[in-house]
C-alpha cells in the first residue's frame, strides 16, 4: 500500500558545524560619547543605519563616513563606549511613555519618589504647556533643581529618545545609586502610564581601552580589527599590549609631530617599534580630520582575507601624510621625516600620482600586516574544520585515519595561503604516527601536534629600483 511519501516527500540534511567565531571584516571602533549610552556599551552600525543612530556632525560619524565611503562595503561597525572619564550614576526611564500631551495633561499632579541611597524625596514637576519630550525632561530638571536631593541632578533625552535623570554621583566609588518610585501621593509618575519602569545605572571610574573592548568580545567576539579617538599615548601603548594577546589587529593613528622626529622617544610610535607589537599597525598623518583607520578597515579588511597588503592600494577620503604651514594643503613628507618614520615601524601615506596608499604596510615590529592578517585567518579556518570534523565523528582517536583527517584540513587551509600569496609553495607537513603516542598520553585525552608544518612566507615587494645600461 503506497504511503504519504509517494505524494510527500521531505528530506531534511543536518550539519553539524561551529558557528563562526570572528568576522574578519568587521571592525570596533572605541569612542568616548554619549551615542553610544552607557548601559548598552556598544551598538551595531550598518551603512544603511549609522547616520540615522548617531549625531550627524560628531567624530565618529565622519569617522564611519570615511569607512563607507571606500569602493568596499563593510557588513558593520561595532561602535563601542570607552568610559574616559568618570561617569555619573544615573536612571533611565527606558518604556517613558513618548507623547508629551499626556503629561501635559497632569499639569502639576504628577510626582515620582527620588531615592538616593538611604534618602528619598518626592518630585512634583508641572507639566502645563509641555509640547515636547525635550520639554518634559526641562520641566523634571527644573523641580529637580528646587528639591533637597536632586538639586545638582539633570534630566535628558538619550540618543535612543529615553528619558535619562542623571545624578552628581560620580565614579564606581559612589556608593548610591539612584531610583525613581511610587510617590507618596499625586498621580503615581513611575507607573507604566507615564515614566515606566526605571533602571538604575551606577556610576563607572576612567576604563582602560582595553577594558572597554574586552567588555564587548565578552558578549560578541566578531570584531577582528580595533581601532580607537582620544587615547593618550600610555593609554595606546597598553592598548596595543592587550590586542596583542589577542587574535586581533589594531591600527593606530597618530598626529603626533615627535613621530617624525629622529631623536624623540616619547612618541606612540616609537615605543611600539621598542616592543615589537606585530599586531598593531601605525598610521602617521598631519591631517586631524582624516581617518586613514577607517580607510584600511572599509577597504583592506573586507575583501578577501589576506590578498590586499596595507601598502601601495588605493584609499579614498584621504589626503597625504604631510601638511603645509597654511595649515590646509596636503604635501609629501621629507626624506628625512620619512627615515624617522619608518625607523619607529610607522607607517605614512602618499600620493605620487594622486592615488592615496600607504607606502609600507609593516606592523610596529616589522612583520607584514597582511601576513598577520593571513596567519589569524588560517589559524581560524583550521581550528573550525577540525572542530567540525570532530563533530561529524562518532569518535575520534588516537588513530592514523583521523591523524590523516587533520593533516588535509592543515594542507587545506595552507594551500589557500599559498593561493593568496601569504605562503610560498613548497611548505611541508610532517605528522606524528598513531604509534608514537604513548599510554600516558593518550591517557589524557589530548592530542597535541606540535610543530608539524613549515612555511616560509611570500614577502610583498614595496620598491622596485633598476639599473639600465645604455652603449653609446
Amino acid at each position: 500500500m503506497p504511503g504519504i511519501e509517494q505524494f510527500s516527500d521531505v528530506t531534511i540534511n543536518l550539519t553539524r558545524t561551529p558557528a563562526a567565531a570572528v568576522n574578519f571584516g568587521v571592525s570596533m571602533h572605541l569612542v568616548d560619547h554619549a551615542d553610544i549610552p552607557i548601559d548598552l556599551r556598544y551598538r551595531e552600525m550598518t551603512r544603511a543605519t549609522y547616520q540615522a543612530l548617531t549625531t550627524a556632525g560628531e567624530a565618529h560619524v565622519a569617522w564611519m563616513d570615511d569607512l563607507w565611503g571606500q569602493t568596499l562595503n563593510a557588513e558593520k561597525l561595532y561602535l563601542t563606549r570607552w568610559l574616559s572619564a568618570a561617569t555619573l550614576a544615573h536612571a533611565i526611564q527606558a518604556s517613558a511613555t513618548s507623547v508629551a500631551s499626556v503629561y501635559a495633561a497632569l499639569t502639576t499632579t504628577g510626582q515620582f519618589e527620588l531615592t538616593e541611597g538611604a534618602s528619598t524625596e518626592d518630585i512634583n514637576p508641572d507639566f502645563t504647556g509641555v509640547t515636547s519630550m525635550a520639554d518634559v525632561c526641562t520641566e523634571i530638571q527644573t523641580v529637580l533643581a528646587l528639591s533637597t536631593l536632586g538639586a545638582a541632578y539633570t534630566c535628558s533625552l538619550d540618543i535612543l529618545g529615553r528619558i535619562v535623570i542623571w545624578s552628581d554621583l560620580s565614579g564606581a566609588t559612589a556608593s548610591e545609586t539612584i531610583e525613581i518610585g511610587t510617590p507618596a501621593a499625586g498621580t503615581d509618575l513611575s507607573g507604566p502610564l507615564y515614566l515606566g519602569t526605571s533602571t538604575s545605572v551606577a556610576g563607572f571610574d576612567v576604563e582602560t581601552l582595553a577594558n572597554a573592548m574586552n567588555a564587548v568580545l565578552a558578549v560578541d567576539n566578531t570584531a577582528f580589527t580595533m581601532t580607537q579617538r582620544g587615547g593618550s599615548i600610555a593609554q595606546v601603548v597598553a592598548f596595543s599590549t592587550a590586542v596583542e594577546a589577542l587574535d586581533k589587529l589594531f591600527i593606530l593613528v597618530t598626529n603626533d609631530a615627535d613621530t617624525k622626529s629622529a631623536v624623540a622617544t616619547s612618541d606612540a610610535a616609537y615605543q611600539l617599534e621598542a616592543l615589537a607589537h606585530q599586531q598593531t599597525f601605525v598610521a602617521y598623518t598631519e591631517h586631524t580630520a582624516d581617518n586613514p583607520d577607517a580607510a584600511i578597515c572599509g577597504e583592506i579588511m573586507p575583501y578577501t582575507e589576506a590578498k590586499r597588503s596595507f601598502a601601495l592600494w588605493p584609499l579614498l577620503e584621504l589626503n597625504e601624510s604631510g601638511l603645509d604651514t597654511d595649515g590646509v594643503t596636503a604635501i609629501s613628507l621629507t626624506t628625512a621625516e620619512i627615515i624617522a618614520i619608518e625607523a619607529k615601524g610607522a607607517d605614512y601615506i602618499a600620493s605620487p600620482r594622486g592615488q592615496e596608499h600607504f607606502a609600507n604596510g609593516l606592523a610596529s615590529g616589522g612583520n607584514e600586516m597582511r601576513i598577520m592578517f593571513g596567519k589569524f585567518y588560517s589559524e581560524a579556518k583550521i581550528t573550525d574544520d577540525v572542530y567540525a570534523y570532530m563533530l561529524a565523528q562518532d569518535v575520534v582517536t588516537f588513530s592514523d585515519d583521523d591523524i590523516l583527517a587533520v593533516q588535509g584540513i592543515i594542507e587545506k587551509w595552507l594551500d589557500e595561503m599559498v593561493t593568496r600569496k601569504v605562503l610560498e609553495p613548497g611548505y611541508t607537513v610532517t605528522m606524528p604516527a598513531a604509534s608514537s603516542f604513548s599510554a600516558a598520553t593518550k591517557a589524557t585525552h589530548i592530542m597535541a601536534l606540535n610543530n608539524v608544518a613549515s612555511a616560509d612566507a611570500q614577502i610583498s615587494v614595496n620598491q622596485i629600483t633598476i639599473t639600465l645600461d645604455w652603449a653609446v
